[in-house]
């Protein structure tokens, strides 16, 4: 198994992230994902589906 540790992009609060009004730990989340050409995002909630950036698998539609 291999880890990665990424860094928090310094232009978090530019990235168009805030205009979709999700709270602050699933837009770090999302923000270093995109920044690091992430290509999915995988969760729970709905509400994610809403960002535009990056694919987003909310696990119940899978279930």
């Amino acid at each position: 198994m291999t880890f990665h540790i990424f860094h928090l992009p310094s232009n978090i609060f530019h990235c168009g992230l805030p205009r979709y009004g999700i709270r602050t730990p699933d837009a770090i989340q999302f923000a270093i994902g995109i920044e690091n050409n992430g290509t999915l995002f995988i969760t729970n909630d709905k509400n994610l589906k809403k960002v535009k950036e990056i694919e987003v698998l909310v696990l119940e539609e899978y279930l």
